[in-house]
């Protein structure tokens, strides 16, 4: 049985710096990521113009399709780009993000504040 308080260290978050890092957080975390997948921007219905900025997409973790996981790795983020590749909030469907944003604040080496 999967304990759902977990204690995470700043060490825990400052050592995701890639798929498989991410894949063993998510795994202690309790999610299921045995099914790991490499997707293609197309299948996932974004638009071309934004598929050119897309160096890799894969699906991380898919939880009896509840809850996906993707990790999308981009040549550079715009706000654009955000915008086309995140689920709408009318959607039934979930898709939590990691920001390597928030990972260099976390480490002090970003400015201002995370949103």
């Amino acid at each position: 049985m999967h304990t759902y308080d977990l204690n995470l260290t700043l060490q825990d978050l400052q050592g995701l710096h890639d798929a498989n890092s991410l894949v063993g957080f998510f795994t202690a975390l309790g999610y299921d990521t045995k099914a790991r997948t490499i997707q293609t921007a197309a299948n996932l219905g974004i638009s071309e113009a934004v598929q050119q900025r897309i160096r890799r997409v894969e699906l991380l973790s898919d939880n009896a399709r509840f809850l996906q996981v993707y990790l999308f790795e981009m040549k550079s983020v715009t706000v654009a780009d955000i915008r086309a590749i995140r689920v709408p909030r009318s959607s039934s469907r979930s898709r939590p993000r990691v920001s390597r944003r928030r990972f260099a604040e976390a480490e002090g080496r970003g400015k201002g504040r995370g949103r």
